[in-house]
């Protein structure tokens, strides 16, 4: 506002506030004067001074005023400028990088009406432009974004004129980088041992990118090289992850791929996703296979097929351009959680049929180790030549079942085959030459053994030429034949549980005891047949130093210095069995007692020995309802053979023949109680010679029996007999019973 004016309205408005002051007091005056009318006439007459004094300065400034007004119209007529607004409008106050943020700048005066044509100052941070406002008093300008920033100050400047004020604002932008996207492709590739995962980065505007990397964590486990997480470059939109495959512990993973960008205007972004590895039902092995394996004809080899079977799956090894294939190991194929996924615990390993498969350890390593907490099945394999500590060919901590494999000409120290610490069994195999320095020509175990259906033949060892089991075995319908051991047990040494069931052991050898089994533990033994096994010392078939059950078994033709089929030092029963043709050097033809002995219902037939053709006991027995025939002692106990404890009930003894005493020889203390002795034959005592502390005779039948002295008994020391029957018994000298 121009500074005559303000001047002339100032004064204009003090003079009308004096002219109004001076009305009202001159309608206050009355007519009729009193005190108070005195004074405020006086009153009044000093306000008129004043306002005379007024009147004349106002009349002064009044002139003055309408001089400056003159002067002024000489040389410009002067209008007031009109104020203005001006406001920045921004439809999206955040942009993403690239993108356009569009700015409005609204012109109006104060009553809101547009002001159009107007040069608008906008500044974007240190960039400047002019603009000019449209008939709307509207300018708009178009912001190319270039870089990702917080708070980008805008500024819009009107300068005004001498029509319209000055007026200006401020706002502001952000702008943001661009967001990523990550996904993963279903086509996953190997590549042997490795599979690569291939990986897509785009950006919100679907743009492949070509800057940045990935990294991977398999199951929150990151992957590295030289402790630094690997680094996966990203080219045209894709990244190329090649991963070990047993990185995959399960079948399973929890996958997180994260990108990391190199450039300015791309976040960061992670997937995070279940990913189930690569594994295969069936896969095709050859020993220099580099296929995928998924066919016969394109077969990859045994360390990928460990790699990518699936659980319960099957890996078919096959001969490539032919049916056979042998591999030749310098080390040994491991099952373990190092060459097999964590979740793949169960699988067989299998000869394709028709082909001939051999795994040849070079007489330099093991073929196969088996961890604990997989279960594999070999299948139609051969394997051989396999040398180490323990366990030739395999050493099991886990579940392994051997199934119609040629197991041959392996060698260890300790299970020329297999040292098993877990659960085996093996089924339908021949196995055969395979030898051990110490124990277990075959199988070392100390878990859990089931033997059914094979051959074995030709092992050999220290102690058990097929197997040394010191856990629990089943040994059912198995051949063992023509095994050797230098010292015990020439087919199988037990010191843990045993069932021994419908095997056939034959010309099993030992050079001291037990030419088939050697029981040091609890064995159970039936319906086997032994024949033609021998030892050198105890036990021609059998030797017992523990707790056994025989049943129903046959012992025949098997030769021992002490025992020809069985020499008992423990506690066993045996009975319902057939003991026939056995032989020994010296004692117990049939059997030799040394424990506690139970004999029931057995056949014992032919057998031979110096003493006692059938039995010989220095400890404690029990026959109970044996039939005893034609037994031959070359001197004493043609059928029995006593110098310990012995009580023998309701058996059948027939032409059984010695030097002295045809059937029972007594040395100390004996009782005969309601047998049948018939056809003894001797020279002392055709049926008994008794030399013994006690011998009790009650209630037995002895029939034709014959000998020079005695042809019933002969006896040197105090006898007890009562409700004896002797029918037909003969000597050529003196009494059928000598003395009487």
């Amino acid at each position: 506002m121009n500074t005559h004016v303000k001047k002339v309205f100032i004064i204009t408005t003090f003079i009308f506030l004096l002219v109004c002051l001076t009305s009202i007091s001159a309608v206050e005056v009355n007519d009729t004067p009193t005190e108070t009318h005195i004074i405020e006439e006086a009153s009044i007459d000093d306000d008129i001074s004043k306002i005379n004094d007024n009147q004349i300065i106002t009349n002064q400034i009044e002139n003055k005023t309408k001089n400056n007004l003159k002067q002024d119209s000489t040389t410009n007529t002067t209008t007031t400028p009109i104020d203005t607004v001006l406001l920045i409008d921004i439809p999206e106050f955040v942009v993403t990088i690239g993108d356009n943020a569009i700015i409005n700048v609204n012109l109006t005066d104060i009553d809101e009406n547009p002001i159009s044509n107007a040069n608008i100052t906008l500044k974007i941070e240190n960039t400047t432009t002019t603009m000019k406002t449209n008939n709307k008093g509207i300018a708009t300008y178009t912001y190319k974004t270039t870089q990702a920033k917080e708070n980008i100050i805008i500024t819009a400047t009107y300068n005004g004129n001498t029509k319209y004020q000055k007026s200006s604002d401020t706002s502001f932008i952000d702008v943001e980088k661009l967001s990523t996207t990550i996904t993963l492709t279903n086509t996953t590739t190997r590549n042997a041992a490795n599979i690569t995962l291939t990986v897509n980065i785009t950006d919100e505007k679907n743009s492949k990118l070509n800057n940045g990397y990935i990294t991977v964590k398999i199951n929150n486990k990151q992957l590295t090289a030289n402790n630094k997480a690997i680094q996966y470059t990203v080219r045209n939109g894709q990244a190329k992850a090649s991963i070990e495959i047993k990185k995959f512990t399960s079948t399973l993973n929890d996958l997180l791929i994260e990108y990391i960008t190199t450039d300015n205007t791309h976040l960061n972004s992670s997937l995070e996703t279940d990913y189930q590895r690569l594994s295969y039902t069936n896969l095709y092995v050859n020993s220099k296979g580099v296929g995928n394996g998924l066919t016969k004809n394109n077969p990859t080899n045994m360390t990928n097929a460990l790699l990518y079977i699936a659980n319960g799956g099957t890996i078919y090894l096959v001969g490539q351009n032919t049916t056979t294939d042998t591999y030749k190991l310098n080390t040994p194929i491991n099952i373990d959680t190092n060459n097999v996924i964590g979740e793949v615990t169960t699988f067989n390993i299998t000869g394709y049929t028709g082909h001939k498969i051999t795994f040849n350890g070079q007489y330099k390593t093991r073929i196969f180790t088996i961890n604990t907490g997989y279960t594999i099945s070999l299948n139609k394999i051969q394997l051989t030549n396999a040398n180490t500590t323990s366990g030739g060919a395999i050493y099991n901590k886990g579940t392994l079942l051997i199934n119609q494999n040629n197991i041959t000409n392996n060698h260890a120290s300790y299970g020329g085959v297999i040292l098993n610490e877990g659960n085996l069994t093996i089924k339908n195999s021949n196995i055969t030459k395979n030898t051990a320095v110490n124990s277990g020509g075959v199988i070392n175990s100390k878990g859990t053994v089931n033997l059914q259906y094979n051959n074995f033949i030709n092992n050999s060892a220290a102690f058990g030429g097929v197997i040394y089991s010191s856990g629990n075995a089943t040994i059912t319908s198995n051949n063992f034949t023509t095994n050797h051991v230098t010292k015990n047990g020439g087919a199988i040494y037990n010191f843990g549980v045993m069932n021994l069931r419908s095997n056939n052991f034959t010309r099993n050898t030992a050079n001291q005891w037990s030419g088939a089994v050697h029981n040091a533990r609890n064995i159970t033994v039936t319906s086997n047949k032994f024949a033609l096994n021998t030892a050198g010392q105890l036990g021609g078939a059998m030797f017992n130093n523990a707790n056994g059950t025989i049943t129903s078994n046959t012992f025949e033709s098997n030769r021992g210095k002490y025992g020809g089929a069985i020499y008992n030092g423990g506690v066993v029963l045996i009975q319902k069995n057939t003991i026939r043709y056995n032989n020994a050097s010296q004692t117990g033809g049939a059997v030799a007692n040394k424990g506690i002995l139970t004999l029931k219902s057995n056949k014992m037939t032919g057998n031979k020995a110096v003493y006692g053709g059938a039995i010989f006991s220095n400890n404690t027995v029990a026959v109970d309802s044996d039939i005893i025939t034609y037994c031959v002692a070359s001197k004493s106990g043609g059928a029995i053979y006593n110098i310990g404890n012995f009580t023998v009930k309701n058996t059948n003894f027939t032409g059984n023949k010695a030097n002295m005493g045809g059937t029972i020889f007594n040395a100390k203390n004996m009782n005969i109680t309601s047998n049948n002795i018939v056809s003894g034959n001797a020279s002392l005592g055709g049926g008994l010679y008794n030399d013994g502390i006690t011998c009790n005779v009650v209630g037995n039948t002895f029939i034709k029996n014959h000998a020079n002295y005695g042809g019933a008994a002969f006896t040197k020391k105090a006898i007890t007999q009562s409700k004896n029957t002797y029918t037909n018994n003969t000597a050529i000298k003196g009494p059928n019973t000598y003395p009487n």
